[in-house]
């Protein structure tokens, strides 16, 4: 064996059967001496940070290639067939809808991964085929026989072939996960989802490392890939709390007041023909003409005192068990 590994970096030192009976190296069994399937038991590793230096003369003992390669990592160490990953990559989603713009307090958020492995292309060749093609003039044009068919003349024409179509890498890639936070490594978030912390208001970054690894065969070759994700922007807000807080006094026909809703749009008392004997004594908001619209519509509940009640389609209707209650109706909805 005239030399230790292909394109390796240390391993040089062509192999010498007395470097073998140092007492500090454990010798090959030397009935597997010449036969291919164990040659690498008899590589002699010549780097300076594997071997020993023997200071009386200032020469290296050489290690055994196989005791510090014995998982196939050594990083000056590759065979002609060493086999490189093809890394995945990596992007985050939300499990269930699109994350929204802002998302309030409280809210479920669970993100995960989708891995998408990389696609290798098609391995092609090109070569020369004969070809039945039709005769044409100087323009071009194709010429006919007298019975109007296309004149033909065999033709040697290039023409490229798929050796190996696009494909999916194959390759048996193990996968493993670290969730990031703002640049901040979450260390017990480890697995392709992450249930988020929405308990309290912030802007937050989310980013997951794909860490990969193909077997170490000891071939050589690039076991190991990692790679970053896109960037998910969490924006988690306190929503507003809306309320509209209504004094009536009830009549003997419901009150409908139609959606969109806001106080300043209606004038106390309130006298509309379909409401007779209904009075709106008067109407307070958390805001100046706070609005209640029907996009709010499933947001909204509805508090009323005693002997009057409520309902809300795409209006909110007001009734009484009896005429002329006085009392009060609180509608209140949150928004972000």
């Amino acid at each position: 064996m005239d030399k230790i590994c292909d394109y390796c970096i240390h391993c040089y030192k062509p192999i010498n059967i007395k470097d073998f009976f140092d007492k500090t190296l454990t010798p090959p069994n030397l009935c597997k001496w010449g036969k291919d399937i164990f040659k690498h038991e008899f590589w002699l590793c010549g780097s300076p940070d594997v071997s020993k230096t023997d200071h009386t003369n200032n020469t290296l003992i050489y290690k055994v290639c196989e005791s510090v390669n014995k998982r196939g990592n050594c990083d000056f160490f590759r065979t002609s067939d060493a086999e490189d990953i093809i890394p995945s990559s990596v992007e985050i989603e939300s499990s269930s809808e699109p994350i929204p713009e802002k998302i309030k307090t409280g809210t479920e958020i669970v993100l995960e991964t989708l891995i998408t492995p990389a696609t290798i292309p098609a391995v092609t060749e090109e070569v020369v085929v004969e070809k039945e093609v039709p005769v044409t003039d100087s323009e071009g044009n194709p010429l006919y026989d007298s019975n109007n068919q296309p004149i033909m003349e065999t033709k040697e024409v290039p023409e490229t072939i798929i050796i190996v179509p696009e494909h999916e890498n194959d390759q048996d890639i193990h996968y493993s996960y670290q969730w990031y936070k703002n640049g901040r490594k979450l260390f017990r978030e480890t697995k392709s989802t992450i249930s988020v912390d929405t308990s309290e208001e912030e802007v937050a970054v989310y980013t997951c490392e794909l860490i990969q690894d193909i077997k170490q065969n000891g071939d050589g070759g690039k076991k190991h890939a990692s790679v970053m994700s896109n960037e998910v922007v969490l924006n988690i807000v306190q929503p507003v709390i809306n309320q509209i807080v209504l004094n009536v006094r009830t009549g003997s026909v419901e009150v409908v007041l139609p959606i969109p809703f806001k106080v300043s749009d209606y004038e106390y008392p309130f006298t509309a023909s379909w409401a007779e004997d209904w009075t709106i004594t008067s109407g307070t908001a958390s805001a100046e003409d706070l609005e209640l619209t029907s996009e709010l519509l499933s947001n909204v509940t509805v508090e009323c005192s005693e002997g009057i009640s409520a309902e809300v389609t795409d209006s909110v209707r007001l009734n009484s068990s009896k005429e002329n209650i006085n009392g009060s109706v609180t509608i209140t909805w949150e928004s972000i």
